[in-house]
């Protein structure tokens, strides 16, 4: 996608990226905290980091897709990456977005020497497809505290 600039997230992201969130999931902890928790995960404290996509549009940089990385060691596995929030702009939708911001995490995952990347998805599993990424039937079980 031309014009499309994919780049470390900032906390003055926080509040375009907020409603982009709200896309991808209706069943966000502590929603009065997101903008919060975003502006933390401009300062990569752990094994993350997070990248906007933006656009520039009538002269003005837009953020227009989230997504991130997530990388732990596993003893039988070695270093284990995940895709985490990918999201894009209704408007931005099918324009290839997301490929690029999967693109940025790539080479991030490559850097690392993940040996695997892994995500889980109930939305766009063509996308990831198309970018290599296989099924794997397995059973996801999650405790929740709140």
């Amino acid at each position: 996608m031309s014009g499309i600039n994919v780049r470390y997230l900032k906390k003055s992201d926080s509040a375009q990226v907020a409603p982009l969130i709200f896309r991808l999931t209706k069943n966000v902890v502590e929603p009065e905290k997101l903008q919060e928790r975003i502006e933390a995960l401009a300062t990569n404290l752990g094994s993350y980091q997070f990248f906007v996509a933006e656009k520039k549009i009538k002269d003005e940089w837009r953020v227009i897709g989230f997504g991130g990385l997530v990388w732990y060691q596993i003893p039988s596995k070695g270093l284990t990456a995940w895709y985490e929030e990918i999201v894009v702009d209704e408007a931005f939708e099918r324009q290839g977005v997301a490929t690029e911001i999967m693109k940025v995490l790539d080479a991030l995952a490559k850097v690392l020497g993940a040996k695997q990347i892994k995500l889980t998805t109930d939305l766009a599993q063509g996308l990831y497809e198309s970018n290599d990424f296989k099924v794997k039937e397995e059973v996801l079980m999650i405790k929740k505290y709140y």
